[in-house]
């Protein structure tokens, strides 16, 4: 697992044990609105998990393709690189001709 998803996954899971230790403690209030707000918070804290995965499972899919085309193509990959730099360096420069 990589560091930023390591990073990622740990701050998710400290969010869903915050999430689990409020639903633990209003676990005891039988009041009709804690109970629908309780019922509301896990279907959150399930949709959520399942579109983190979901995402990550996306950005890893691009990046292994960029990963791919970039060893794949390096000429071609340091041009473009090498022109965007070019063209940032143009649009950069100072309109000054001493």
């Amino acid at each position: 697992m990589s560091i930023p998803r390591k990073k990622a996954a740990k701050q998710a899971d400290t969010l869903a044990g915050r999430a689990q230790d409020l639903l633990e403690t209003t676990s005891g209030i039988a009041s009709e609105k804690v109970a629908d707000a309780r019922k509301r918070l896990e279907e959150a804290l399930e949709g959520a998990q399942e579109k983190a995965e979901e995402t990550w499972d996306a950005v890893s899919t691009r990046a292994e393709a960029a990963d791919k085309f970039i060893r794949g193509n390096p000429y071609a990959t340091l041009g473009v690189g090498i022109g965007i730099g070019v063209l940032i360096g143009f649009l950069l420069r100072s309109n000054d001709k001493d």
